[in-house]
């Protein structure tokens, strides 16, 4: 009977023991719901952004887009913290996933509102770019070395303990495995949290994975190496070593061609095609400037290779040659493109008047609108390491990192809208053209919005003062402003119309002349008016 029961115990003891994830040299946390499979899952969510890139091999491709020839900023709002390098995931429900800085994992709802936000203990522990998984796990990973899988709700589902800092973005293959980098070493993580197998490069992985359509592992490293690891057991398929520091992540299309980035302090960047058996296809020298390749490229449907590198987006044909290039003054991210095969890219993100803009770049290379994506604090430069993500809705979704003085830092997410929209027409300003210093004068404004939207003015007087954006006022309505000039001279006085989506017309110009002092009324000199015969006596007494 004794035996019996010890033995019924020892059964229980290895059912219970065996659904507890024990990994030597590791340290995980695990919740588990009960009747959920441990270790498998369909892969990453049906959404219309699960991960950076987009989808597995990092096309950068959206099933989604928005038509029309404006962008405009529709919300944005304040996280705790900058963005750094932290690129947006969306769900199936739309609610958007960035990271900080700070640790601080943010849940946006598609209204500009926050969800939630799971914290880490560490506040200096910057986040890389989340990923969702097909039950909605949602995976993100932190600078202090740990891999976070959280719930829908933002409750902490499990974390696993890495050797070191992470700086690479997760990316969750069909089976459910996630592979993230930390360092030098590679992993492969089982949905469940418990380590599949790791790998280890000759130097830290600054990168996010990709994955080839039959499943192969491809990791870029700071050693100057391009990786392909089996998936099964992380053993090397093949590496090939392409030069420089490589911190952008690859990016493989339809044919199986993994293309990726190079360069760096002592190396000038190259975009590099290397094919699925691990020969180099063709390497295309980019610049003679020392420069580092960051943002990913990213493929079209056509074949056709974006990437941004050295302060441009280039445009790669099938052989390497270039088809066109475009002027952004940002390298940090990576572009994405619409289902029309627009391009969205950050054109610049670092200081002075051409900072923080997005802009919509046709598939031949021409700018089909930008926007200015300003902070609504003082700041003294921008910073967008973020890629921009797009919606189901065709909204597109980047994170910034404003600094300066006061105050010291300040994060954003934003969303941002492509409508069909012509700005106002270029107001008309009608009203006097000479007259008297110290004397008000009124004038009328007015102008037309083609789409009838209403419309606010700036008018500049010319003398150094100003109003910003007076209204809004309706298309057609003409509305009365009065000024009131110091000195003599001649002032060119402008207005310009925008519309509720940002749309800006052409300077209107009226040119005023002010050539007379005001005249002085004084009580004496009423007099000598109203006597003109006084001025003889006058003069005869001052012997003039």
């Amino acid at each position: 009977m004794i035996n019996k029961s010890l033995a019924v115990g020892i059964v229980f003891l290895f059912i219970v023991s065996s659904t507890i994830p024990m990994v030597i040299g590791y340290e995980t946390k695990t919740i588990i719901e009960e009747g959920s499979p441990t270790l498998v899952s369909d892969g990453p969510m049906d959404s219309a952004w699960p991960m950076f890139g987009r989808d597995a091999r990092h096309t950068g491709r959206s099933p989604n887009g928005a038509s029309g020839n404006f962008l405009y900023e529709k919300w944005k709002i304040r996280l705790d913290a900058m963005v750094s390098f932290s690129s947006p995931a969306i769900d199936n429900n739309g609610t958007i996933y960035i990271g900080s800085w700070y640790g601080t994992l943010f849940a946006i709802n598609p209204n500009g509102t926050e969800k939630w936000k799971f914290e880490t203990p560490d506040w200096n522990s910057d986040m890389t770019s989340p990923a969702i998984g097909d039950d909605g796990t949602i995976y993100i990973a932190s600078k202090n070395s740990y891999l976070y899988a959280l719930y829908q709700n933002g409750t902490e589902k499990w974390r696993c303990k890495l050797k070191r800092h992470i700086i690479s973005s997760p990316a969750i293959a069909d089976d459910g495995t996630i592979y993230i980098g930390a360092d030098e070493y590679f992993y492969a993580v089982y949905p469940n949290g418990t380590i599949k197998w790791q790998f280890v490069t000759g130097n830290a992985i600054k990168s996010s994975p990709a994955i080839g359509q039959d499943g192969t592992v491809y990791i870029s490293s700071h050693d100057g190496n391009l990786y392909a690891l089996f998936p099964e057991n992380g053993t090397l398929k093949w590496k090939v070593r392409l030069g420089g520091y490589i911190y952008s992540s690859p990016a493989v299309d339809e044919n199986g061609i993994i293309y990726v980035g190079n360069g760096g302090m002592h190396t000038y960047p190259d975009l590099c095609a290397v094919y699925p058996d691990g020969t180099v296809k063709w390497k295309h020298h980019i610049s003679n400037l020392l420069a580092s390749f960051y943002g990913g490229p990213v493929t079209g449907e056509d074949g056709v290779v974006y990437a941004s590198v050295n302060y441009n987006l280039h445009a790669f044909n099938h052989d390497g040659s270039t088809r066109w290039k475009f002027e952004i003054w940002e390298e940090y991210s990576s572009p994405a493109i619409a289902n029309n095969g627009n391009i969205y890219t950050m054109r610049a993100g670092d200081y002075g008047g051409d900072s923080n803009i997005m802009s919509l770049i046709s598939p031949n290379g021409e700018e089909i609108s930008s926007v200015h994506l300003y902070p609504d604090v003082n700041y003294d430069y921008a910073v967008f390491g973020s890629s921009p993500a797009i919606g189901p809705d065709g909204t597109v979704y980047v994170g910034s990192w404003y600094g300066g003085s006061n105050p010291s830092h300040a994060g954003y997410l934003h969303a941002i809208g492509t409508i069909e929209n012509e700005p106002p027409n270029k107001p008309t300003i009608t009203g006097s053209t000479n007259g008297e210093v110290g004397k008000e004068y009124s004038y009328t404004l007015s102008t037309t919005d083609p789409d009838l939207n209403p419309v606010s003015y700036y008018i500049d007087w010319g003398d150094g003062t100003n109003i910003w954006w007076l209204g809004p006022y309706e298309s057609d309505e003409e509305i009365y402003v009065k000024h009131i000039w110091s000195t003599t001279g001649t002032y060119t006085i402008k207005a310009k119309a925008r519309d509720g989506f940002g749309g800006e017309s052409d300077w209107g110009t009226l040119e005023v002349s002010m050539p007379k002092n005001k005249a002085i009324n004084t009580p004496f000199f009423s007099i000598l008016g109203n006597h003109p015969n006084m001025f003889p006596v006058l003069r005869h007494i001052l012997g003039l």
